[in-house]
């Protein structure tokens, strides 16, 4: 069967034709200039945190500079604040530039410790010496690092403003680090971040009561000091034991400064996660998930129950502080009592469940790396002294020592004294029971699930 087409539906269909590949062509340029002016954005928005990059480094070594020469204590405190904001901006600017997760942990870590170590010294109340000489050589060890790295931000800034680089140069840049030897990548980027991170200083070894101090990496649990490695099938008796049950396998390690064996239970109603140390052979934590039945116990009874737990397992002189609820399962957070003094970084969580009283969560990290019998100091500031210290529109609801401990692992004995605000806020002060000095704030988030700190 033959078809004939007449010359007008000819031209019909090629000028269709036509215009369909038009109405494409049209369509394809739509999303072309879309798709340019996406990538054109995010370019300038990359560019624009290099640069902020850039002159917020430049500002932490002119900091750091004058920090260093400060001759009043007032003008050395304004300035570790300032720098501290410094780095806080030069870590935002960094997680946006493309590939520094990747390839500038060094440079990263360095400016987490200058704005850490300069929070450090805000917090110090200085005398007639403005700066110890351990202190004033890291400062000066610190600015000379700054100097370094700023100078190289300085050089690429200016090639990324002539155009000589470019955001795709950096992607390309990211894939060629993973594909070429050491030698091949300093050659390519002599002048660049990458040459930088490569011969980046040494830094200087911070030894100050934060995070980044270098002896807080050393620091080793002080309860398992002493104690003899366990072998695998010990820490499964341990595990076994506390939690009831007897069908755990050994499914790894966990590493970090409490290695651990890791242990796990699987059936139809129940699986149950255990961690325990190698060193001692103790239970650090265990989950046990489940479905719940219905919710018979309140948030109270469930205290008494999770302190009998902690004392049949010989973890004796536990005060409970505040508990959450969450569904099913209260968390009630227990800190040692040594005599009449409530040590807080010996912490362990207890997590009950509502239905039958079932122990289903255990977290002794704290207490592991923090318990030991402390020698503790006499208070040298009396208490009705460092009541005064208080806001007078405060009303005093409680007064007690306790130990704290801040982000530098340090160790303070403080009066713990719970307030009332007249808006019927309730906030904790810990005032450090030897110089009088507040360590401490926290504010306290009370409703029907619990009590949470702030």
């Amino acid at each position: 069967m033959k078809f004939y087409f007449s010359r007008r539906n000819f031209v019909r269909i090629i000028s269709f034709g036509i215009a369909f590949c038009f109405m494409m062509a049209g369509c394809f340029y739509r999303q072309h200039l879309k798709l340019e002016t996406a990538i054109r954005s995010i370019s300038n928005t990359r560019q624009h945190s290099f640069s902020e990059l850039t002159n917020a480094l430049g500002e932490i070594h002119t900091s750091l500079q004058k920090g260093l020469y400060a001759v009043s204590p007032s003008m050395l405190n304004s300035l570790a604040i300032d720098l501290f904001g410094k780095s806080i901006a030069a870590q935002m600017a960094l997680s946006e530039i493309p590939f520094s997760n990747v390839d500038l942990e060094k440079t990263a870590d360095y400016i987490a410790r200058v704005g850490d170590y300069a929070l450090s010294l805000s917090k110090r109340n200085f005398s007639k010496q403005i700066l110890t000489a351990k202190e004033r050589k890291n400062l000066k060890a610190l600015m000379k690092i700054s100097e370094q790295l700023s100078q190289c931000l300085n050089e690429m800034q200016e090639q990324v403003n002539l155009g000589k680089i470019t955001l795709e140069n950096f992607e390309e840049a990211k894939k060629r680090l993973s594909e070429t030897e050491d030698r091949s990548v300093s050659e390519h980027i002599s002048s660049g971040l990458q040459k930088m991170e490569i011969e980046f200083p040494e830094l200087p070894s911070l030894i100050y009561d934060g995070p980044f101090s270098a002896h807080v990496e050393s620091i080793s649990p002080a309860y398992l000091e002493g104690k003899t490695r366990a072998i695998p099938e010990q820490a499964k008796k341990a595990a076994e034991k506390m939690i009831k049950i007897s069908t755990l396998q050994w499914i790894g390690n966990g590493e970090g400064r409490l290695p651990t064996y890791c242990f796990s239970a699987v059936s139809e109603q129940k699986q149950a996660y255990v961690e325990v140390t190698r060193i001692g052979g103790l239970v650090k934590s265990f989950s046990i998930s489940r479905p719940f039945g219905k919710t018979v116990l309140s948030g109270e009874e469930c205290v008494p129950i999770a302190k009998m737990f902690l004392e049949d397992n010989q973890f004796s002189s536990m005060k409970e502080s505040y508990f959450t609820i969450y569904e099913s399962v209260v968390t009630i957070n227990f800190a040692y009592q040594q005599g009449e003094i409530t040590c807080y970084p010996d912490l362990i969580k207890v997590s009950v469940s509502r239905d039958t009283g079932e122990i289903v969560g255990f977290d002794a990290t704290g207490y592991l790396m923090c318990h030991t019998t402390r020698e503790l100091p006499k208070a040298s500031i009396s208490p009705d002294n460092c009541r005064k210290r208080l806001a007078s529109e405060l009303t005093i609801l409680s007064q007690a020592l306790s130990v704290i401990r801040t982000s530098g692992e340090t160790e303070y004995l403080c009066y713990e004294i719970k307030c009332k605000t007249p808006e019927n806020q309730h906030i904790i002060f810990y005032l450090n029971a030897l110089t009088g000095a507040e360590e401490k704030i926290l504010l306290l988030l009370e409703d029907e699930n619990g009590t949470l700190t702030i």
